[in-house]
């Protein structure tokens, strides 16, 4: 039931606007199911204290979604199960930001201005995108949630994909690299990493030199003269020997690393904390595009795997004969990050982030 209705506004571009209503104290532009809506050339679709619903189809050109207003975060959105595929993405925002409710491809930057954008439950993927002047103020956070990227990284000169905020150095070839930055807080012993963390999966686990970047506003009250790289490679977080730590550029430089495994930054005098947890398993390749390998370090007739999408719900459930290596057909998944869950036994075991990139 629409409370009242009134007109509001959308510039799309110089000359084109668009009419819609007020609905329970929010304006929301909706593409209903079964319409197309096509963007060509460059056109600027500014929505200023609107959000943005897709169940339909758009159809992405060069166009440049510009968020403005000053509306709480919470009733400014994009969201929709159809999602969206965007080339310029724009947060401007006098203050608050937007919630990201529904999966977002980037084909071209995430340009900050003023505002955040708020990931709940959902994942951007950057397709040779960047981000573009994020900072204290004008950021991605929020957990549950994503945003990452694919690439080849064939010895990798300073290369800090997207601007994820994870720098390569070396002389290796990584082959198709995934990484995936996230936003909670990892528990390590009794103390707390910062809201950054940040996956990679590499086809080849070379030895190489990565910095770790981070922003004041994620340090969660940790001292960052102390801040020590933590990494998880299946067994538990252990902390990495620093090579060296800027706290005006914000990074912690490691060396002679495997590069695969799961980062993040947590205070010096954290203790590694290693799983109770005597059986090992593998994914691969991570990304992928139809088929993943499961490896396990031993034989077992009871092994089971579920796959979840980042918004809880199960995709995939396979169970395994007892060979040590199995692999599970999913090439029904669409793109994206999702969560797989190994049990053996009946006994769980560490989940895994794996993405399909085709």
């Amino acid at each position: 039931m629409i409370s009242k209705s009134i007109k509001y506004y959308l510039k799309i571009s110089a000359f084109l606007w668009v009419f819609g209503q007020f609905s329970f104290g929010q304006v929301q532009m909706v593409n209903t199911s079964g319409t197309n809506f096509s963007f060509v050339g460059s056109p600027i679709l500014t929505l200023d204290d609107v959000s943005l619903i897709n169940e339909g189809t758009i159809t992405s050109d060069q166009e440049t979604y510009n968020f403005v207003g000053e509306s709480a975060t919470v009733d400014h959105f994009l969201n929709g199960a159809s999602g969206f595929e965007i080339y310029t993405l724009s947060i401007d925002k006098s203050s608050n930001g937007i919630s990201v409710l529904t999966n977002l491809t980037i084909n071209n930057q995430i340009d900050f201005v003023n505002g955040t954008i708020e990931l709940d439950g959902a994942d951007i993927e950057m397709n040779g995108a960047n981000l573009n002047n994020e900072s204290e103020t004008s950021r991605i956070l929020g957990n549950p949630g994503s945003v990452f990227t694919t690439l080849d990284l064939n010895a990798p000169s300073a290369v800090n994909p997207s601007n994820l905020g994870f720098e390569f150095e070396g002389e290796t070839d990584l082959g198709t690299t995934g990484i995936v930055r996230s936003h909670g807080i990892i528990t390590l012993g009794a103390n707390e990493s910062i809201e950054r963390q940040i996956e990679i999966s590499a086809t080849n686990d070379e030895i190489i030199i990565l910095k770790f970047f981070y922003l004041d506003a994620e340090l969660n009250g940790i001292d960052e003269n102390e801040l020590t790289v933590f990494r998880d490679t299946g067994s538990g977080y252990e902390a990495l020997e620093t090579l060296s730590r800027d706290t005006d550029l914000n990074f912690v430089e490691v060396e002679n690393v495997s590069v695969n495994g799961i980062y993040t930054l947590a205070d010096s005098e954290t203790l590694s904390v290693v799983n109770n947890q005597l059986i090992n398993y593998s994914v691969f390749p991570n990304p992928f595009e139809d088929k993943i390998a499961i490896q396990f370090s031993e034989n077992s007739p009871n092994r089971e795997i579920k796959i979840f999408d980042l918004f809880g719900r199960m995709v995939n459930q396979s169970n395994l004969d007892h060979e040590p290596q199995n692999q599970i057909d999913l090439s029904h998944l669409q793109n994206g990050v999702y969560l797989l869950v190994p049990s053996q036994d009946e006994k769980a075991l560490n989940a895994v982030k794996i993405i399909k990139s085709k």
